[in-house]
């Protein structure tokens, strides 16, 4: 049975605004791309074959492909929760006790109080070396 393969064409976004730069996967046909910047894509498709969705801070959605029209895809933020980590050198991560030298911290209250639209001047006094 041969499948016919089209293009399918929609716009990705959450509740606010397009999302650029969404992963969008082909999982039958190993293919995929990325959405430009305001979230619409193009990608080619059969029927049957399952389109995958993911952007960092987002849940991955799927949708099936039933027809060749233009489809919305509407993302909903993940809101978990991440613990303490540290990211040193070549973005090896490791946590604060394993570390055998200190570390500065950042209270985020503190820098979204300042007034000051500069970050470095933010930061300024609260962190060694800036």
């Amino acid at each position: 049975m041969c499948q016919t393969q089209t293009s399918v064409s929609g716009s990705i976004r959450d509740d606010n605004a397009p999302l650029p730069s969404v992963t969008v996967m082909n999982s039958r046909q190993s293919i995929g791309l990325t959405s430009d910047l305001i979230g619409h894509f193009t990608i080619n498709a059969s029927l049957g074959d399952t389109l995958e969705f993911s952007f960092i801070g987002y849940i991955t959605q799927q949708h099936f492909v039933r027809d060749f029209s233009y489809i919305n895809i509407l993302l909903e933020r993940n809101v978990e929760e991440f613990g303490e980590v540290v990211v040193t050198a070549l973005g090896i991560e490791k946590k604060k006790k394993a570390l055998g030298y200190s570390v500065g911290e950042v209270d985020v209250a503190g820098a979204s109080t300042n007034r000051d639209a500069n970050l470095v001047n933010t930061m300024q006094g609260k962190i060694p070396g800036v």
